[in-house]
């Protein structure tokens, strides 16, 4: 009981030491340090919806106990929606004495407006702002404005004429997608980067100028683009990105610069009307279904490149020619699947492996045999013959000897001046795969033909030894052809 009472005096005398504070000095015990934030918000007579942030102490009333603010410093004002009816909207430079400086996410995301004017004050468009504006027509973007986030234009499908501001560095991934309207771009040289899909689908646009700044351009950035007809690369680009002109079904005309040294997948895939392109030196890898579909007639590969990936060239229906260099090591899977105008190849011994149906295969729903004849020049035991054997094609070997001439009698020699028998490229009196070598020869410069021996084997009548001549005496050897003179 004793201890009990102690306990009870000590703590009395412990209380009475703690000062009593007046009631004004309440809320600032509970004062907060300086806050930066959303201040207030409301509604312009001409209907826009606005938020005014800035700096400002968060304290406890002493009568309510209630946060209250207080040192509140206006520092900018973020448009954040639309509830008026004019199709015409100029947005203010000050609200309240407070600049205008950020047009909100979604601000003005499906609404009815034709037209808005946008103040010099205004820095910041973030995404999806004018997104499905489908009577947007125009728009002008004020030099202060210095970020424009993704989707900011997306499915304003009556958009003709953009002007970009001179501050400019990123064009945003979506910017312009599905802008039907849009038919001429013009960027600005501050801008280093345009990305993927910024102008998806702009099915009406027809030219783009794109500065030498510009060092990345991102996946499909131009795809759908039906109407584009040529377009010239910036010399500071390294990349041409996956789908970068997919489906743009009107390209004619692609200039690449020496600085790209990588073609993704599906670059050109169904550029329908793509039918000369030319790789410079700098290109050291090309994806897969790179040129798929397009109109290409000759394609040369560049030495700089080791492998022929799968579906390359799948569909070139209009491709008669392919050089394949020494540095190339693999042909992929399809490669040249449904390439019906191609008619041979000449395989280099630096070839290891050739994927299924890379040629001689077309495509309906599967792949098909549509070429019996088709012939690959190679070196004996090397995948070019293995291809061959296994695909039904001919193969002629490039590395076969030819006997060596002996010196021919005074009749012989009148003979061989006078008439060969056809197809007796050699002279040698008869008709072997010796004369179709002496012939592949003969095109690729290695040998020359007297003028009889050109005429035994001229069959198409151009006065030259080529492929169609080779062919032709090829399929007399197996017995598709019954009769040279003919």
């Amino acid at each position: 009981m004793k201890k009990m009472l102690a306990f009870i005096s000590a703590l009395g005398m412990m209380c009475a030491v703690v000062p009593v504070l007046p009631a004004e000095n309440f809320s600032a015990i509970y004062a907060s340090a300086q806050t930066s934030g959303k201040i207030t918000e409301g509604v312009t007579e001409d209907g826009i919806a606005y938020e005014i942030y800035g700096t400002y102490d968060e304290e406890y009333s002493a009568e309510t106990g209630e946060k209250i603010k207080t040192n509140i410093v206006y520092e900018y004002v973020s448009i954040t929606g639309y509830e008026g009816s004019k199709s015409i909207v100029a947005v203010p430079a000050e609200i309240e004495n407070t600049p205008v400086t950020c047009i909100a996410r979604y601000a003005f995301n499906g609404k009815t407006i034709s037209n808005i004017t946008l103040p010099n004050s205004i820095t910041t468009i973030e995404k999806e702002a004018f997104r499905n504006c489908s009577n947007l027509t125009e728009m002008i973007l004020p030099d202060s404005v210095e970020t424009i986030g993704t989707s900011v234009f997306e499915d304003c499908s009556s958009l003709t004429e953009i002007k970009f501001p001179s501050s400019l560095s990123v064009i945003e991934a979506f910017l312009f997608c599905n802008c039907t309207s849009l038919t001429d771009i013009s960027i600005p040289d501050t801008v280093t980067s345009i990305d993927n899909s910024a102008f998806l689908n702009c099915t009406n646009l027809i030219a783009v100028s794109i500065p030498d700044n510009v060092s990345k351009i991102g996946g499909s950035a131009f795809s759908g683009c039906t109407s584009l007809t040529e377009i010239k690369l910036p010399s500071s680009l390294s990349t041409l990105s996956a789908g970068l002109f997919s489906e743009c079904t009107q390209l004619v005309s692609v200039e690449i610069p020496d600085s790209v040294k990588i073609i993704e997948f599906s670059a050109f895939v169904n550029c329908t009307s793509l039918s000369e392109i030319n790789l410079p030196d700098s290109v050291k890898s090309i994806g897969n279904g790179a040129f798929t579909n397009t109109s290409i007639k000759e394609f040369t590969i560049p030495a700089s490149v080791t492998s022929i990936p799968e579906r390359a060239f799948q569909n070139c229906k209009l491709l008669e020619k392919v050089t394949i260099p020494d540095s190339i090591k693999s042909i992929g899977e399809d490669a040249f699947l449904g390439c019906e105008k191609l008619k041979e190849v000449t395989i280099p011994s630096s070839v290891k492996s050739i994927g299924n149906h890379a040629f001689s295969y077309g495509y309906n729903w599967g792949a098909y045999k549509y070429d019996f004849d088709f012939t690959i020049y190679g070196y004996a035991g090397t995948a070019a013959q293995t291809y061959a054997e296994e695909n039904d094609c001919i193969f002629v070997d490039l590395d076969a000897e030819i006997p060596t001439e002996t010196e021919p009698t005074e009749t012989e020699t009148e003979t061989t001046s006078e008439e060969l028998l056809p197809g007796d490229a050699d002279g040698s009196g008869k008709v072997d795969i010796l004369d179709v070598i002496t012939i592949n020869k003969a095109i690729l410069g290695k040998e020359q033909l007297t003028d009889a021996q050109l005429k035994a084997i001229d069959f198409n009548g151009n006065e030259k030894p080529d492929s169609s001549d080779s062919l032709t005496l090829m399929k007399y050897i197996v017995g598709l052809v019954t009769d040279l003179t003919a």
